[in-house]
């Protein structure tokens, strides 16, 4: 979700991706990478502002994220454009970046996304790890959910991620395994192993999913334009104690939702 400053973090969490740790410096530039292990501007979700640390670009941008998803304007992605390979995952690293809380640094075989590029033929991104957002960010013809997850796929210039909702539901779910530890991990610079996650679970679920594509920004600063979201129809789920225990930590670390300008091929930033 990047600028050249946030790509480069991006790279970081390219998750800290090509190497598995990628790093950028917003949530989802973090989240896109949170480039190499630098430490992400500094920010809060009280007001929007420069003040607070939320540059020009967050407010002034015409692409910025997140939207609602108008199902009447944004059309659906075909599903067979897109290989997700996601591999189980031996381990992992939950980390709290305050204000947010990322899984990067995985144990296993590489993960990526492959698909399409709208400009350059093929474009095959690294995994580089993913983040929770309460509650959601983006809405889907208004519809809210509790939670969003965003799984950050990116290189040193591009950045393509896919989001779901998270709705609450019994039992044990990949998710309720990733934030097993959050409560261990309470504030900034703590982090805890995950052990084992079932990535192929989550990849299925996105595989079979109805996805709308569209062209916006990271939703933390610095609000990078030219980041390529699929956000899902369908929701992923947590139950009762894991959402909760989640919001205690990140409290509100939603951006609200921005103006849809329509559609864009992200062009101009990628």
């Amino acid at each position: 979700m990047f600028s050249k400053t946030a790509l480069a973090l991006l790279a970081i969490s390219a998750q800290q991706a090509l190497a598995h740790v990628v790093v950028l410096p917003d949530l989802e530039t973090r989240a896109a990478g949170h480039a190499a292990h630098n430490e992400a501007p500094k920010f809060g979700y009280t007001t929007l502002n420069a003040a607070n640390g939320w540059p020009a670009q967050c407010s002034t941008g015409k692409h910025q994220s997140p939207i609602d998803i108008k199902t009447s304007a944004i059309n659906l992605f075909d599903n067979k454009d897109m290989i997700i390979e996601w591999p189980d995952l031996k381990n992992a690293k939950l980390a709290n970046h305050n204000p947010g809380v990322y899984v990067e640094e995985f144990e296993g075989q590489p993960m990526r996304v492959r698909l399409p590029s709208v400009n350059d033929g093929n474009l095959t991104l690294p995994l580089v790890q993913y983040h929770f957002h309460t509650p959601h960010e983006h809405t889907i013809d208004g519809k809210k959910a509790p939670m969003e997850v965003h799984f950050v796929h990116t290189d040193s210039e591009k950045i393509v991620v896919l989001g779901a909702h998270v709705d609450v539901k019994e039992g044990s779910s990949p998710l309720d395994k990733a934030l097993a530890r959050i409560n261990a991990i309470p504030g900034a610079h703590m982090s805890e192993p995950t052990g084992p996650i079932k990535m192929s679970e989550m990849a299925e679920f996105f595989k079979k999913a109805p996805l709308r594509r569209y062209f916006g920004s990271l939703t933390t600063p610095p609000c990078t334009e030219g980041v390529q979201f699929f956000i899902a129809e369908t929701k992923l789920s947590v139950n009762k104690q894991t959402l909760a225990d989640l919001t205690t930590v990140l409290k509100n670390n939603a951006r609200p939702v921005t103006a849809y300008t329509g559609n864009w091929n992200g062009k101009t930033d990628l």
